[in-house]
């Protein structure tokens, strides 16, 4: 009964993991895109700038 309830627990700190690196990737490609985002805005107003 021991070994089911263990294998139970690494199936779901498993799938908990994979989640939360699921989750941290969207959170960088979002920043990424927002700060690639910010970059133009940036160089735009540079060169409206000018």
């Amino acid at each position: 009964m021991t070994e089911h309830t263990g294998a139970y627990l690494k199936k779901g700190v498993a799938s908990d993991v994979i989640f939360l690196l699921e989750e941290l990737n969207n959170v960088l490609r979002n920043t990424r895109i927002i700060s690639y985002g910010i970059g133009v805005g940036v160089k735009v107003g540079l060169e409206e700038g000018k």
